[in-house]
């Protein structure tokens, strides 16, 4: 047989503008010991009912916990989660480590990039409770790109005591969120727009690729032993 890879340029699945997120308490991505690891369609597809209805109410992203506990988080449904730390100027981008979530190769990228930068990258588990001490959220993934998020909301279910108080907390009877990006600004906050805009021009050959990423293709490239061309 022959192995093809088809190129289809495409603008970013989310837009470039912050989305709110809303965590799915009623839906499980994966399984424990699934298939979450893997991409596959059925890693997709089973979302788009829970995701259509969060669009219908605001969220532009819906966003997973682990579904043994519900305790920490996994992934975005359509890509990978991203935290960010600042601290003075030492920043630190924190990447969940559970098997349940795609290996990202978007995700991957960026935290090659944050380190050439002197960055510090964490692969861990990240409580729920976590994410107000973020500073700035994105999702990476091949179509995505880099989305800033401009919030996470997680309803309340019976007997939830919710998220503590904070600059970034905001509670109602109904929910929790926590706010990254304040509603009117439409620009991705400083970390995630540094790192998209440097990783586009890599890919477009804007900047020296110093990871070897790229790969040039040329005519002839095209003779493929055993294959007709049109």
């Amino acid at each position: 047989y022959t192995f093809c890879v088809f190129v289809v340029p495409t603008g970013v699945y989310h837009g470039s503008h912050p989305v709110r997120a809303l965590i799915l308490d009623d839906f499980d991505r994966a399984a424990p010991r699934g298939t979450g690891h893997a991409k596959v369609g059925g890693n997709y597809a089973p979302v788009l009912r829970w995701s259509g209805a969060a669009k219908r109410d605001g969220y532009g992203i819906t966003l997973h916990l682990d579904s043994a506990a519900r305790r920490d988080i996994d992934e975005f449904s359509t890509s990978g989660f991203i935290g960010a730390k600042t601290a003075g100027d030492a920043v630190t981008l924190v990447v969940p480590d559970s098997r349940c979530v795609i290996d990202s190769v978007t995700s991957d990228s960026i935290q090659h990039v944050a380190r050439s930068w002197g960055w510090a990258v964490e692969r861990r588990a990240i409580p729920y409770h976590e994410l107000p001490s973020f500073s700035e959220v994105f999702a990476a993934g091949t179509a995505a790109a880099l989305v800033p998020i401009r919030s996470i909301t997680r309803r309340r279910s019976g007997g939830d005591a919710g998220l503590p108080a904070g600059p970034r907390v905001s509670s109602t009877a109904e929910d929790d969120t926590v706010t990254y990006i304040p509603e009117g600004t439409d620009e991705a906050g400083p970390l995630c727009l540094r790192l998209l805009t440097h990783l586009q021009a890599i890919q477009l050959g804007k900047v020296p690729d110093e990871f070897g990423w790229r790969c040039e293709v040329t005519e002839g490239d095209l003779d493929v032993e055993g294959a007709e061309l049109p």
